[in-house]
């Protein structure tokens, strides 16, 4: 009886790891996209805002304005 019953589960078993695999070799994969993406994304954020730690009140957005004063030539 119980050899009948463990056959039975095996197979579910081997289905289920068949499913579950593709998805579990994927993971690093995820992951290490996250931990780019994330971090890239929190930086351009920041990157675009005005932020002074002496005068918090007065933080927004200023959007491109600090990429355009920095590429614009003096002279």
């Amino acid at each position: 009886m119980s050899s009948t019953s463990s056959a039975l589960v095996a197979p579910k078993s081997g289905r289920l790891r068949k499913k579950i695999l593709p998805y579990l070799l994927s993971l690093p994969a995820l992951l290490v996209c996250i931990g780019i993406l994330i971090p890239f994304f929190t930086a351009v954020y920041y990157s675009m805002m005005r932020f002074r730690l002496n005068l918090p009140y007065l933080k927004g957005f200023i959007w491109f304005y600090s990429f355009r004063s920095g590429l614009q030539l003096s002279g």
